[in-house]
């Protein structure tokens, strides 16, 4: 809400790609995570920040990106527009993580349909970030106070210049 951007968030579009309203539970248990839909969920992010990217918008794409080729179509994005490029990378404990998705789940007022099994999926598909991934993350520990006010900061000064802008100047000198 600090940062002057655009949000897509995965589990919206994962559900408008299903044809469910966000709220809405899928039938089965675990279906909207498939490979092919998790495919075709990236592609409408990647869609969708190109479009705000060309009209001019900062956009901030809220998805697990466990996969080094996923983060990849954003960067390369980012690259082409010329456009600044952060990762959040946000960690906290297993046991952590699966008491938020258990609570998240009771209280059924979020878009995400992930369980459990879902949670147990993504960490054994999480590929490490690469040395340019590196240099473009934000580490953010959620298991301790987290400043919303100087991660927000963070980026709206990232947003201001692109990390991409000083590689094609070097590149055209």
């Amino acid at each position: 809400q600090r940062v002057q951007a655009v949000h897509l968030r995965s589990d919206i579009e994962r559900k408008r790609l299903a044809g469910l309203k966000p709220l809405e539970r899928s039938a089965e248990k675990g279906a909207l995570y498939s490979g092919e839909i998790s495919q075709q969920t990236y592609q409408r992010l990647l869609d969708l920040a190109d479009l705000c990217l060309s009209e001019g918008m900062g956009v901030i794409v809220d998805a697990t990106f466990l996969k080094r080729c996923n983060r990849k179509l954003f960067i390369d994005l980012a690259r082409a527009r010329n456009a600044p490029c952060r990762i959040l990378r946000f960690s906290a404990s297993e046991e952590l993580l699966r008491e938020r998705v258990q609570k998240r789940s009771l209280i059924g007022n979020d878009a995400s349909d992930a369980d459990t099994a879902v949670l147990a999926s993504q960490l054994e598909q999480v590929e490490q970030l690469s040395g340019e991934e590196e240099s473009l993350t934000i580490a953010i520990n959620t298991e301790e106070r987290i400043d919303e006010a100087a991660i927000a900061a963070r980026l709206q000064s990232a947003m201001t210049s692109s990390p991409f802008a000083e590689v094609k100047r070097g590149a055209q000198q």
